[in-house]
């Protein structure tokens, strides 16, 4: 082909782009309505499916193959074989040979219904090709043409008839026909070329030419003359390790944008204005980008940044998704740090899958629906919290991580997300709103000292944080609303048996704490059941224990309680005390467990009534009221989550029902009257199960 018809092609692949521009423009003020279920709103998450694949793999390519319209996937590993993975046949491996060692795989285009092409380079065959994958998973029509020097990594016009091959150990770039009938076109030889991109930067409807030159550390041109005579232009625009170029019209203004990561983050030269690549605009702040793709991942219209970041801590994917005209602060989605590569479809309900080091694929797919979901909230989760603020009872979450002790929150129906970085790595939480934008955070360890204090301003992100620490261990602890002021936190602390108060009361600019007050002797546990009273279990002697409901000093004492309840203590092996429901009408449960039997009585309506139960209910996770004088229990026994109703005035537990197998820590939450929802930390996934419990 001569060079004339390539610069022909370039002409027309702009021209297509410009004529799709117009059609962007006419669709712009379409409503594109958020998933919202059951005042759930989980836009920007996704189901979670895996499977493995061939064994030290390196390179990832979605398409549509078979015939049931669920992506697919060609799996490369840089040696004679490729594995392909159709969805008809449950995503099992089904290996081919091909005769070079394939190291990078791209989509090129369908091919009629039946057959994709698929673009690929062998780094050590010094080989750019192309072959066509028919429905059944059958390679066919390989074309290729081999190089000199050892070519790291190509890109496909828009139209897919060119391709730019090029690379750190690569002369240059090398323009090729796709359909390999005519010439290649030598570019800029003795350049280093990390990236490059078809690319119209002057807007005239010819497709130019952007690359990085590695040596240099710039950006530079080949300008497509009107003439279609190919100009290199020194632009000589420094960039600090640029890994990645994208285009795309990411602020739909009709006009295409450059968009590239670089030392800096992810950065946009915007397409309406650029004519020397003076100015650019800073995206994502994030050092150590590796990759980027755009796509919006939550069905609202909007583009989104999905990036690979590749840092001495691992390789993680991330996301920022557009709300409001900005990007949000980036959402961690993958639960490893071990990505190797990462791909993206906008034509699929699977919007994201990535590869990791160890061979298996991760599959993210836009939510049809809330029951039995994967939510990626964290990449090592530990802990969950749920809470509501009174004035949209919208549901938040609260999730600590283990892999790096921050606390990940998720508000307004995890429509938004922030993350803190915490001293410790913490077990419980405490929750204040104090007004409509303003959140307190107290969270702490039950047997520590530590108290971290997050107060967090929802409207813009802005935060401060303390942290003090108790003179006891922490049993249990509350936050008081007191007028003009920030809440004052009490704990009840334990020393030996000897069971204290330490308030901390926020006085001017800064929470000044108190001497402890001692409140009672012998102690076993305790816990707040509602500001100004606590539930306890003493030790009376060996043979018996005190179940009581205290009042704090300044309250009415003589609405105390207690039962005394004989057990022989020397088998004793567990006790707690778990307060339930509002604090106006609390529902306080007592368990004591022995290595023979275990013990619950219930505290209900001034009463102390023993449950009558065979089971071990020592991981009793929330009770829910029902109606007068029944509740709804859930609970584990470490190997099956189970459900219950309790007759309140009997202790009486007509039926048990197991709801799901036990795979960690988890939270029972009312969506609302009629609808019940299990957010479960799946062990073996890191992955957050969302069930529906009927």
């Amino acid at each position: 082909m001569k060079k004339d018809d390539i610069m022909t092609h370039l002409r027309e692949e702009n021209t297509a782009f410009h004529n799709a521009k117009k059609i962007k423009l006419f669709i712009l003020f379409v409503v594109f309505p958020s998933l919202v279920y059951s005042q759930i709103n989980l836009n920007g998450f996704g189901e979670v499916n895996q499977f493995n694949s061939i064994s030290s793999a390196t390179s990832l390519v979605t398409s549509y193959i078979d015939s049931d319209r669920e992506p697919d996937y060609i799996v490369a590993n840089s040696s004679k074989t490729i594995t392909v993975h159709l969805s008809t046949q449950d995503y099992k491996i089904n290996s081919i040979n091909v005769p070079f060692e394939i190291s990078l795989l791209r989509r090129i285009k369908k091919v009629g219904e039946s057959e994709t092409e698929i673009g690929f380079l062998s780094r050590r065959d010094k080989v750019f090709g192309t072959f066509i994958i028919n429905a059944k998973g059958k390679l066919s029509k390989l074309q290729s043409t081999k190089f000199e020097n050892n070519p790291e990594n190509f890109v496909i016009s828009r139209n897919t008839q060119k391709a730019l091959v090029f690379g750190s150990n690569f002369d240059g770039i090398k323009l090729v026909d796709t359909d390999f009938n005519g010439e290649t076109l030598d570019l800029v030889k003795g350049r280093l070329v990390r990236d490059a991109v078809f690319y119209d930067f002057d807007n005239d409807l010819n497709t130019d030419i952007v690359y990085y030159d590695i040596f240099n550390g710039t950006l530079n041109l080949i300008r497509n003359e009107i003439n279609f005579q190919l100009t290199e232009i020194n632009l000589s625009k420094e960039i600090k390790n640029l890994t990645r170029f994208r285009r795309a019209d990411f602020n739909y203004d009709g006009f295409e944008d450059l968009l590239f990561s670089s030392a800096n983050g992810i950065e946009i030269f915007q397409g309406d204005s650029i004519s020397v690549f003076e100015q650019s605009k800073i995206l994502i702040k994030e050092n150590d980008v590796k990759d980027f793709q755009l796509i919006d991942l939550n069905n609202d219209g909007y583009l989104d940044i999905v990036y690979l970041k590749n840092s001495v801590t691992g390789k993680q994917l991330f996301a920022s998704i557009m709300q409001n005209g900005k990007l949000s602060k980036p959402v961690l989605l993958s639960g490893v740090n071990s990505v190797a590569t990462f791909d993206v479809s906008s034509w699929s309900k699977v919007k994201l899958s990535f590869l990791t080091d160890e061979s298996k694929v991760t599959m993210m797919t836009s939510i049809s629906k809330l029951e039995n979901t994967f939510l990626r909230l964290g990449a090592l989760p530990c802990r969950i919290f749920a809470f509501r603020k009174d004035s949209n009872s919208l549901l938040n979450l609260a999730i600590i991580d283990s892999i790096d002790n921050t606390l990940k929150l998720y508000t307004e129906a995890l429509s938004k997300y922030y993350e803190f970085k915490l001293k410790n790595l913490h077990n419980n939480l405490k929750v204040s709103f104090l007004d409509n934008e303003k959140l307190l955070l107290i969270i702490f360890t039950k047997g520590r000292k530590l108290i971290e204090i997050l107060n967090i301003n929802l409207t813009d992100g802005s935060y401060w944080t303390r942290q003090y620490y108790t003179i006891n261990n922490i049993l249990d602890l509350k936050i008081d609303n007191r007028e003009n002021n920030l809440p004052a936190i009490i704990t009840l602390t334990d020393k030996s048996g000897s069971v204290s108060i330490e308030e901390f009361e926020y006085k001017g600019i800064r929470y000044s704490k108190s001497e402890p007050t001692i409140i009672s002797e012998n102690i076993k546990t305790a816990m707040f059941s509602a500001t100004k009273k606590y539930g306890y279990i003493k030790k009376i002697s060996d043979f018996s224990f005190e179940l009581g409901v205290e009042f704090l000093k300044g309250s009415d004492a003589a609405l105390a309680n207690n039962r005394v309840v004989n057990i022989d203590t020397t088998f004793l092996t567990y006790t707690a005390v778990k307060s339930f429901g509002n604090e106006d009408d609390p529902i306080i449960l007592y368990v004591l467990k022995t290595v023979m039997n275990s013990y619950t009585f219930i505290f209900y309506n001034t009463n102390f009534i023993k449950l009558n139960n065979t089971i071990d209910l020592e991981n009793i996770q929330n009770v829910f009221r029902k109606r007068d004088n029944i509740a709804s229990m859930f609970f584990t026994d470490d190997n099956k989550i189970y459900s219950a109703e309790i007759r309140l005035n009997t202790g009486k537990i007509p039926s048990i029902e197991e709801i799901a197998t036990y795979k960690g820590p988890y939270i029972v939450e009312f969506i609302n009257e009629q609808n019940k929802y299990m957010f479960m930390i799946n062990k073996t996934s890191n992955l957050i199960e969302l069930k529906k419990i009927e």
